[in-house]
């Protein structure tokens, strides 16, 4: 089938380092997908939707967005997970299942993570661990080898309260009074409370 290899059959190390960083899909996907002319029409620049794993998880899945960076002779895409960086896997079939048309999957969820603000509560996971947490500060940034702007988020481990047992400069709170993490408006390791 078009885009599936099987590893065995491969001597080639550049392509075995390839076949590493592309993300699974079965090979069946092709008889559920073929007839989706969209995908026969990707082109470099092109932004969709991928169903990924998410880190450390029990095998849950969330959809997040990804710009191609280039479609390959063998029908195997290289993406540019923009705000999901943790992932390693940047190569997938045009023919898996798991890819879909840009905001079909996502268009409400990034939507509704662009209307948060400063101050929000949060619930972000580290390690696997949910915190609740605040929104201390939002600001735009350029990433280092694109031209592309991304908001990020600067996240207090703490939630503003009136009966907050610590202080800062922003009011009474709960919780962690040094370390803050930051993190793209809209990656995977967090949500709204």
């Amino acid at each position: 089938m078009e885009g599936y290899i099987d590893d065995n059959e491969v001597d080639d190390s550049e392509f075995k380092n390839n076949l590493m960083h592309q993300i699974k899909s079965d090979s069946f996907d092709y008889n559920q997908t073929y007839t989706q002319v969209w995908r026969k029409q990707l082109k470099a620049g092109d932004m969709i939707d991928v169903s990924l794993e998410i880190p450390r998880s029990q095998g849950d899945f969330e959809w997040v967005q990804a710009k191609l960076l280039s479609v390959g002779i063998d029908e195997i895409l290289q993406l540019d997970f923009i705000y999901d960086k943790w992932q390693q896997q940047t190569r997938i079939s045009m023919w898996s299942i798991k890819i879909e048309q840009f905001g079909i999957h996502t268009k409400d969820l990034y939507e509704q993570k662009d209307k948060f603000q400063i101050m929000m509560q949060v619930d972000i996971n580290d390690t696997m661990i949910w915190y609740r947490s605040t929104i201390l500060d939002i600001q735009e940034r350029k990433e280092q080898y694109s031209r592309n702007v991304i908001k990020m988020a600067f996240i207090g481990y703490r939630i503003y309260c009136e009966q907050g047992k610590k202080e800062d400069d922003m009011g009474s709170f709960d919780g962690c009074n040094t370390i803050t993490g930051e993190c793209k408006i809209n990656s995977l390791k967090w949500n709204r409370y």
